[in-house]
């Protein structure tokens, strides 16, 4: 039974937020299984290889001494500084000027610091790429679309070539032919916080074809050298590298990729959960901070929620550091802790939230914030709507790209039997806390 207490200053009602600290929930906590996926993957690449042969058509139409801005966006790419690193050493082999150029839009506050903070957290640096690292604080306009002008980066606008560097996966807010990859950094990341407003001026309904028109117009100034697409496995490894001309970029050649892509997405393999535990939330986990796909929750007026999977209670421990105190996402929680909110930066939270419309608004409202990690488990087993502790069926997750390795309650066992893809590698009793109320049990 769950049991809640009030501090001794408390009267009854939270006169203040900081009253919440006073806040104490408990109840049982069930017995745990490590559970890995037993099916194969599609296997990582050389990372370094796969870059050289991918390049090799845009390397032809090269000339010496020509100056490439490579995009570097915010998301957690794997392999980030390998693959940049790899790229631009290709690019200098064939007498090319590279440079990386942070492509983010709004996130990271919509600032040219905040930007190089967010790709140093990310583990990319001028020392790690070996090449210059670019935060342009102007946008220029290089063409015109029907949405209106078309910015970019100002040094991006002055080289002489720009490759679309991108990891390609389904995006968050929508579904389409063509979702998160190689039109998106052009046309939103490249683009700035101003264009990136633009760009989802029309909501989510219409940010598919809002994003393949802008990027036709770039394609159309002659300056972009062709797209580079990273698309990863279930462990957030990279499984390919593929090529794309400039006229493939939103059009059938990335469609294609992004079917690929959707076919290797890791999803959590339980239909019904009463309580999912996300470790982590973060900008470099997802751009909604966790996966709407994954958690069957888009929370966006006009956009069907998924079928499956049905959560009964999510919550939210942590943000990532490589997010820079980004909290977008945090709406999609129902429970999270004080720490998270006391890691946000607030205000790049709300350009991010309000540059992205009515999903960004709603994926940045706050959920209940509670002490510590205990509190808010305990709290969401005991709001669950399942009575019997003995039947909650609890699901621990790293962060919502992370799928490979699962913590599971007792009551799922059969359903880890019965599914050929998952294994129990170890039964590790209840979940364990520190004296602080601080998650002891790790996935891994």
């Amino acid at each position: 039974m769950s049991t809640t207490r009030f501090g001794p200053d408390a009267t009854g009602r939270l006169e203040s937020f900081a009253a919440v600290r006073s806040l104490s929930f408990e109840a049982p906590l069930p017995k745990l299984l490590r559970v890995r996926r037993a099916s194969d993957v599609v296997p990582g690449v050389d990372v370094a290889r796969a870059v050289s042969a991918a390049l090799a058509p845009a390397c032809r139409r090269l000339r010496a001494g020509a100056s490439v801005a490579v995009t570097a966006g915010s998301r957690g790419i794997a392999s980030a500084p390998v693959l940049y690193r790899s790229v631009g050493e290709v690019l200098s082999a064939h007498g090319a000027r590279p440079f990386l150029v942070a492509a983010m839009g709004s996130h990271a506050g919509g600032t040219a610091a905040g930007r190089l903070e967010m790709l140093a957290h990310l583990g990319v640096t001028p020392a790690s790429v070996a090449m210059p690292v670019v935060s342009s604080d102007a946008f220029v306009e290089i063409a015109s679309a029907r949405s209106g002008p078309v910015l970019v980066a100002r040094e991006a606008a002055e080289a002489d070539h720009v490759l679309a560097v991108n990891r390609v996966k389904p995006h968050t807010d929508f579904h389409g032919p063509i979702e998160s990859g190689l039109a998106k950094i052009l046309a939103v990341g490249l683009a700035g916080p101003e264009g990136a407003i633009t760009a989802h001026g029309g909501g989510p309904e219409r940010l598919g074809e809002r994003i393949v028109e802008r990027a036709d117009a770039l394609v159309s100034t002659g300056k972009i050298l062709g797209g580079l697409a990273a698309l990863e496995n279930e462990r957030h490894e990279i499984a390919g590298i593929h090529f794309v001309a400039p006229e493939g970029i939103g059009h059938t050649a990335e469609a294609a990729l992004l079917e690929d892509a959707r076919s290797h997405v890791a999803r959590l393999p339980f239909g019904d959960i009463d309580v999912l535990v996300v470790a982590e939330l973060g900008k470099d986990v997802s751009g909604a901070g966790m996966d709407p796909n994954v958690l069957g929750r888009m929370r966006i007026e006009g956009v069907d929620e998924p079928a499956s999977p049905r959560i009964g209670v999510v919550v939210a421990l942590a943000l990532t550091r490589a997010s820079a105190g980004n909290a977008i996402g945090i709406g999609l929680a129902d429970i999270t802790t004080l720490r998270v909110l006391e890691s946000a930066d607030i205000a790049a939270t709300y350009v991010n939230a309000l540059t992205a419309g009515r999903g960004g608004i709603r994926r940045a409202a706050m959920p209940i914030a509670l002490p510590t990690d205990r509190d808010a488990v305990c709290a969401a087993l005991a709001a669950c709507g399942e009575p019997d502790p003995a039947r909650r069926r609890l699901v621990l997750v790293a962060d919502t790209l992370s799928l490979a390795d699962l913590v599971v309650s007792e009551p799922l066992r059969e359903d880890v039997v019965s599914d050929p893809d998952l294994a129990i590698v170890e039964e590790i009793g209840p979940m364990t806390f520190d004296e602080h109320g601080s998650l002891l049990t790790t996935v891994r």
